[in-house]
């Protein structure tokens, strides 16, 4: 009977049409949580409902959709991952998230015992880093407490965390603006968010909130991990807590605690004014990563190096003077340095090295001393664009690297660059096409992320030819500023060493917390930030004297430099000055009548004029005010223009905004900065220390009289001074025009270079930019102008948001981002006028698209449906043609090949009229699919060598290769295996010559055509390269497929014991993903292992587990497949000696339930049983259906097996069949080879002479 107030849901039942219900979970105040099973994408789910009457309440809904909204822009791997949300057709409100295993937080601390520092430590640090990823972004939990804190346990063993329920977080654009009126639609009446315990005083009050009342719950939550009990426990009440939470001191940890940096971590989180504490997750990550909490890090967090360098200018290229007393200040690190080296010249193996460290600490001197050192060694080649000569620009990307790699001059800039580099480098098999836009308009999804990483290998083959000749060593600075596309490659390119080693060793320099904070960066700094041995060296530098052992760190509290004043009154009253009196500014002022330089092109600014005439701070030495003025007044001129200024730049704002004693204080302020430790210059660039000091300094921009007209100044300057802006000073000139009240221009620039970055696949750079048009468009108020053209007149329209939104939805796609996606296009169809048939078609293919790559293909019809009719009523037809297309492609991926066969057809005719020869191209290459699961195979060879044929006149090497793969599946499906086997050998020259990047490697096709050829050894070797290529790719999927051949190759080699091992990875692999049908196919290959080791003894107990998870997750065809082995193990016990009519109820239940696998597994062992009881006219007729129905299915290695048997027919009744078929063995099949005592076990007709 169902509890009151509780969803009507029961286990088996299916909610949205993919979610199967497995069991209850747990019960909150509002939703219910279950354990559900998501069938398309084999994998367990945690599905979290809202209760009956919590989804009557409008404001519980809303804070339900924020957590989902949340969440989907939140990828940081310690933070739970969203996979969708949305509304039922019956009403009910869900989430679907990622299952975890373990136990909340709360649980531990529940039990009153102090917990390991260590322990403390990992957690504390894993909570930042998912809260640094929301903070960045302008996003605060809220309602941080130890349940919401989830420590997983890790199959490997240890834990991990992952933070949860973003259900009351707040988005905030600037924090200033989340008071108590921003927070009005999901609080009424003085109602705060957030748990009393946990809870900052200004949450409390209602007060502004900032990511600071986070950092104040992980204070609360450090102290009850370390102390066993809450700060105040004691108390009886929540009002009773929320008084002290305002009223008492901040916490300090009592004896024995007190003596270890917690304490202080503890107070400096817990102080009740915001602005003493802190200020967000980031900051306080930093601050756990202090050397004095070495003691308490995980080893793999450990940094070699944690040693202070003392700052000397940074050396020049072609300037020896300096090069000996560096390498004396760097002998520590260098040595490592060399170590690594060393360890790459002795193996000829890979190594990475990571200095980690802020501008100024002496990374960059630190790589230069290196690479001065070992340029002129014996076979050592060096690529450092930085040191490269004059013909590389200063603020070149990849392209410069990439043209040293290839040995070419650079004649650009930018993509267009590396696309010219490239076509120089590949001649005939340079991609015809490198535009995500032009290919979406034919093409599904998935092309775009195979055309990527294709094009991410292929700018790898200059870097590997270099390392043939040597050892490649490759310095890479300042990755923190990169754009994306490198960081990217670089990701992609050690990946790929580590699979395929060469002799390369890559040194990055990297502010870590500078590239994290950048969105969607995580997915590759986790990898590369964490890099340890024997692969990789981690050096931590900082600047001179920061860490000091009786420095409490105040670099949270103060700027660490000789000053009086801290970051946080510089806004007032502030400047970095210090307490030395600046007496050269009287010469300079004083001679006021020299000549200045060339006359400015704007009217210069007085500096008496820019400030606001109200008092500041009660001064009594009025000259050091003046001169602290004017101080911060030229480096906050000098802050406008960015982080990383070129010298030309500067000069302009010199001479264009300065007026003349200004123009010659400004030299002479920059310097005595550097010698502050507030700048850091080179030969081309004024680099700020720290973010800290120019956003300060920025934000004081704001108190100039007419900072508006000042910013619309900077915007006009930056925007002629660069021509093509990178992403830092593409976000300058952004923040100015915002400034400057130009959302407009603003928005038209972030689009602008957000398509531009979309068409050269630089998805993650296309995303950063439509996010940020997103949240501008948001905070903006509706009566705000957004204004495109010009004209005066606020049309929202002219922003054309749904389109904006669409694109968002493909970049998400493109980086599989599907909820996000699939929000982003709802937002599209809700925005968009209904008449726009055209771009409501485009949004239903997407949604088909995603759909169809995450396996729901049932969906993906009902999107595409929805597509053609929109197309077809706005006349594209090519886009009608193309969609007609994908939905033949999903009617063949669920086995619907008699309809998939009539959409093709007809979308070829279509293509053939439109004379698209991608789209034909693509057509046919479905067709052979088809045909090839009909046994059609002369047909289906044909269509796919048109196929081929259309797509190498096309230049499209992927596609290329992928035909070559079909026609290999066609081969050794029709048993041609040696054409299968000169089919697949083909298709890897092929990606090996042209650098093709997919999931799935053509040497798992080789390794099937050559077992069944019966050369075992050669296919072990194959499946060893598609297993390096998996974990290059870092899909798991194919990780677990490549582990599970492994498996049925051992078993083949009657090697059972390694064959088991080689399931249980896959099992493993299985259960950290959720992908049951790989888990239950492993689990029954280790049914068939146990066999063949030991006979029935553990078979059944491995069959019963498969049987049991099949019913938990309400997979009918999996369950009935394991009732099936368990007969036919029965059988093969006794002899096959039995009566009546064999697995035909099974066989009902299956066409019954139009099931897929069962079939072809009942008419295969009922044949074995017609075998043994003499009716070979009936087995032959039961094997032609097993054919027939794993034809179906696309199981081609169990044709093997029936072909073994039917030649063994064939002789009972006097026909010749060719003995070489079925003489090898089938790997990867819907059952494992038949071998030893399993193979004695056949009827003996079956055994081999």
């Amino acid at each position: 009977m169902l509890q009151p107030n509780l969803p009507n849901l029961k286990p088996g039942d299916l909610v949205a049409g993919r979610f199967r219900i497995v069991e209850m979970v747990g019960s909150g105040g509002f939703s219910v949580v279950y354990r559900a099973h998501q069938e398309e994408m084999n994998r367990f789910i945690a599905l979290k409902v809202l209760k009956p009457r919590a989804a009557t309440d409008a404001r519980v809904v809303e804070r339900f959709r924020r957590e989902a909204l949340y969440a989907s822009h939140l990828s940081h791997p310690n933070t739970i991952t969203l996979y969708d949300y949305g509304q039922t057709d019956t009403g009910l409100f869900y989430i679907a998230m990622e299952f975890l295993v373990g136990m909340d937080l709360s649980v531990v601390v529940q039990r009153g015992e102090p917990m390991e520092l260590e322990r403390v430590w990992r957690i504390l640090v894993q909570c930042c880093r998912s809260l640094a990823e929301a903070h960045r972004i302008g996003l605060v939990h809220r309602d941080l407490k130890p349940e919401n804190v989830f420590l997983v346990q890790r199959e490997e063993g240890g834990e991990s965390i992952k933070v949860l329920d973003f259900g009351v977080s707040k988005a905030i654009t600037t924090f200033g603006n989340a008071g108590p009126a921003t927070m009005a639609p999901l609080t009424q009446e003085g109602t705060v968010f957030g748990t009393p315990l946990y809870m900052a005083p200004e949450q409390a009050m209602a007060e502004q909130i900032t990511p600071a009342v986070d950092v104040y719950a992980l204070g609360h939550i450090a102290f009850e991990m370390i102390t066993g009990r809450a700060a105040y426990w004691d108390c009886n009440n929540p009002m009773d807590v929320m008084l002290r939470q305002v009223n008492d001191p901040p916490l300090a940890l009592p004896a024995p605690w007190n003596e270890t940096p917690f304490s202080r971590m503890i107070t400096r989180c817990t102080q009740k004014n915001p602005k003493k504490r802190i200020p967000d997750s980031g900051k306080l990550l930093e601050y756990l990563m202090d050397d004095r909490f070495m003691p308490y890090m995980d080893p793999a967090e450990r940094p070699v190096s944690t040693r202070s360098l003392p700052s000397i200018p940074v050396l020049q290229p072609n300037k020896e003077e300096g090069q000996v007393e560096a390498e004396e200040l760097y002998r520590w690190e260098l040595e490592v340095l060399e170590e690594a080296y060393s360890e790459v010249r002795k193996t000829g193996m890979p190594r990475m090295v990571i200095i980690r460290g802020k501008p100024g600490t002496g990374r960059s001197n630190l790589l230069r001393a290196f690479l001065r050192k070992i340029k002129n060694r014996d076979k050592v080649d060096v690529i450092h664009r930085q040191t490269a000569g004059s013909n590389i620009p200063p603020d070149a990307g990849l392209e410069a690297d990439l043209a040293l790699a290839a040995g070419v001059d650079l004649q650009s800039k930018g993509f267009d660059e590396i696309k010219r580099l490239m076509a120089e480098m590949y001649g005939a098999h340079a991609p015809e096409s490198l535009n995500a836009e032009k290919e979406l308009s034919s093409g599904p999804l998935n092309t775009l992320v195979s055309m990527r990483d294709t094009f991410l290998s292929r700018m790898s083959v200059p870097f590997r030819q270099r390392a043939g000749k040597g050892t490649l060593v490759w310095g890479v600075e300042n990755l923190e500023r990169a754009d994306t596309l490198t960081v990217s490659f670089l990701d992609r390119f050690y990946r790929d060493l580590q699979a395929h080693p060469v002799s390369v060793l890559i040194v990055v320099t990297v502010s870590p917390d500078d590239l994290i904070r950048r969105p969607g960066m995580a997915r590759y700094s986790e990898r590369l930030l964490n890099v340890g041995k024997p692969y990789g060296r981690q050096l931590s530098l900082v600047p001179p004297g920061q860490r000091k052992a009786d420095d409490e760190g105040k670099a949270f509290e103060e700027v660490q430099m000789p000053s009086r004043t801290t970051v946080e009154e510089l806004s007032v009253s502030g400047s970095y000055m210090g307490d030395q009196s600046l007496d050269f500014l009287d010469e300079l002022v004083a001679d006021d009548k020299k000549a200045v330089p060339s006359g400015p092109k704007t009217k210069p600014i007085n500096i008496a004029d820019v400030f606001d005439s109200s008092p500041v701070e009660e001064f009594t030495d009025e000259k050091e005010k003046e001169e602290d003025k004017t101080f911060d007044y030229v480096l906050g001129m000098l802050a406008q223009v960015g982080d990383e200024i070129p010298y030309g730049l500067w000069r302009q704002v010199n001479e264009q905004l300065l007026e003349g004693p200004l123009q010659r204080m400004a030299p002479i302020i920059i310097d005595q900065a550097e010698r502050f430790g507030i700048l850091h210059q080179t030969s081309d660039f004024i680099l700020f220390t720290k973010n800290s000091y120019s956003a300060a300094l920025r934000q004081n921009f704001e108190s100039l009289k007419d900072a508006k007209a000042m910013h619309a100044t900077f915007a006009r300057l930056l925007r002629g001074y660069y021509e093509t802006p990178n992403r830092d000073q593409l976000k300058i000139i952004v923040e100015h025009l915002l400034g400057s009240e130009q959302y407009g221009e603003a928005i038209q620039m972030l689009r602008d270079e957000g398509q531009r970055a979309f068409r050269t696949l630089d998805f993650d750079a296309a995303r950063e930019y439509f996010l940020r048009i997103q949240q501008l468009i948001d905070q903006v108020e509706p009566d705000a102008p957004l204004d495109l053209d010009g004209d005066g007149i606020v049309d929202p329209i002219e922003i054309e948001r749904p389109r904006l939104w669409l694109r968002l939805g493909e970049i998400h796609g493109a980086l599989h981002e599907y909820g996000a996606a699939e929000d982003a296009i709802g937002r599209a169809l809700r925005e968009m006028p209904s008449e726009d048939d055209t771009l409501g078609g485009r949004a239903y293919k997407l949604l088909g698209d995603l759909s169809a790559n995450q396996g729901r293909y049932e969906d993906a019809l009902q999107y595409y449906e929805n597509a053609q009719n929109a197309f077809r009523r706005s006349g594209v037809a090519k886009s009608y043609v193309a969609v007609t297309g994908e939905m033949g492609h999903c009617a063949l991926m669920q086995g619907r090949t008699l309809l998939a066969e009539e959409l093709l057809e007809q979308a070829l005719e279509n293509a053939t009229k439109l004379r698209d020869d991608m789209l034909i191209a693509r057509l046919h290459r479905y067709l052979g699919q088809v045909f090839t699961r009909r046994a059609r195979f002369v047909e289906a060879i044909e269509q796919l060598e048109l196929s081929m044929h259309l797509f190498e006149k096309l230049r499209r090497d992927v596609d290329v290769v992928f035909c070559l793969e079909e026609l290999g599946n066609a081969a050794y499906a029709s048993s041609k295996f040696e054409k299968a086997r000169d089919y697949f050998t083909r298709a890897i020259a092929e990606s090996s010559t042209s650098h093709v990047s997919f999931g799935r490697s053509p040497h798992m096709g080789l390794a099937r055509a050559l077992a069944a050829l019966g050369n075992l050894d050669q296919a072990e070797a194959h499946l060893a390269e598609a297993l390096a290529t998996s974990q290059t790719t870092q899909d798991p999927f194919s990780m677990a497929e490549v582990h599970l051949h492994l498996g049925d190759l051992f078993l083949a080699k009657r090697s059972a014991e390694e064959a088991d091992g080689h399931y249980e990875n896959v099992v493993r692999i299985a259960k950290s993903i959720g992908h049951t049908r790989l888990w239950l196919d492993a689990l029954i290959r280790q049914a068939y292992t146990s066999f063949e080791l030991d006979g029935a003894a553990n078979t059944y107990d491995l069959l019963t587990r498969a049987a049991e998870m099949s019913q938990a997750i309400g997979d009918r065809d999996a369950e009935l497949q394991v009732r099936t082995h368990i007969i036919y193990f029965q059988l093969m016990e006794h002899g096959f000696e039995v009566k009546g009519d064999t697995f035909s109820s099974l066989l009902n239940m299956g066409k019954k339930m139009r099931l897929a696998r069962t079939p072809v597994l009942c008419w295969l062992f009922r044949a074995d049983v017609s075998t043994a009881r003499g009716d070979w006219e009936s087995a032959r007729d039961e094997l032609r259906q097993a054919y027939n129905s794993a034809g179906q299915l696309g199981d081609y290695a169990l044709f093997i097996m029936i072909a073994r048997r039917d030649y063994m027919l064939q002789e009972k009744i006097g026909q010749l069949g060719d003995p070489h078929i079925g003489a090898g063995f089938a790997i990867g099949a819907l059952i494992p080879p038949e071998i030893g005592p399993r193979r004695e076990a056949l009827p003996g007709e079956y055994q081999l002479r």
